[in-house]
């Protein structure tokens, strides 16, 4: 991906800057809102950045300064990875709750289902790691196949972004798994980091609000937290564009295009 920065940036800046804006936006009117509409407006712009990431990398099709111009494949090409993305979900969730409930049985842990505190729980992952030492690497090894099973069903997108049909070669199977698992480590490596930032920095932040508001001040300002949630935004941006590049390679390594379904000429 870096060689090709410029086109990154091309493809990704107004996007980002969209997602960033109403993200923003959304919060200060309901700071106490369902994150639904941000939600689906994220996929769809970034959805775009990918499509036009998979467009130049596969078509040497060269974007505009605001992105790719190629719009058509966007909403179907968002469905695809959210529905990708659940499918992943929910497998990892299962075996996580699978394993862990059966370890805890095996082993006489405690299980830690602490249900009149489920929204607290939710915010703070790390409440489970109370309960056994083996939980935290069960939960990074879940959160790896996860990513892992993701690339696997998002693996027809790049076809569905430039509008072709792709024949994958089944010789290849083993080295595109290979090549999914080890992206799969780099991206979750890139997500514990940028996560251990995030929750280090917010609850500094939190301290600081409140070691101010004790003081008889005003509380932290807005634009710290703001200039926080940025900082995120840009690693899940960038982690589109990695997620992309993966898909790509897989790609161009392991399917051919059919050019007698070529359906982007009508565009």
């Amino acid at each position: 991906m870096w060689r090709g920065r410029g086109t990154a940036l091309r493809v990704i800046w107004l996007p980002f800057l969209i997602s960033t804006v109403a993200y923003e936006a959304y919060y200060r009117a309901f700071p106490s809102g369902i994150a639904l509409p941000v939600t689906v407006l994220e996929f769809l712009v970034f959805s775009w950045a990918a499509v036009g990431w998979h467009r130049a990398a596969l078509l040497d099709e060269a974007p505009g300064p605001a992105g790719t111009r190629h719009g058509g494949p966007v909403p179907r090409y968002a469905f695809g990875w959210f529905i990708s993305g659940l499918a992943a979900g929910i497998l990892g969730m299962m075996l996580f709750l699978v394993v862990y409930l059966g370890l805890t049985r095996l082993l006489g842990v405690v299980v830690f289902m602490p249900m009149p505190g489920l929204p607290e729980v939710l915010l703070s992952p790390m409440a489970y790691l109370s309960t056994a030492f083996w939980v935290l690497p069960l939960g990074i090894g879940c959160m790896w196949l996860v990513i892992y099973l993701f690339f696997h069903f998002a693996r027809a997108l790049p076809a569905l972004a430039i509008r072709k049909d792709g024949r994958w070669n089944e010789a290849q199977r083993g080295a595109r798994r290979r090549w999914f698992a080890s992206a799969a480590a780099w991206s979750l490596l890139l997500w514990l980091l940028a996560a251990a930032l995030y929750y280090g920095t917010y609850n500094a932040l939190l301290e600081w609000d409140d070691r101010l508001w004790e003081a008889g001040q005003d509380g932290a300002p807005l634009w710290a937290f703001s200039l926080l949630d940025a900082a995120f935004n840009v690693v899940y941006a960038i982690n589109v564009l990695i997620g992309a590049s993966v898909l790509t390679v897989a790609f161009r390594r392991s399917a051919s295009v059919a050019p007698e379904n070529d359906a982007g000429q009508a565009e």
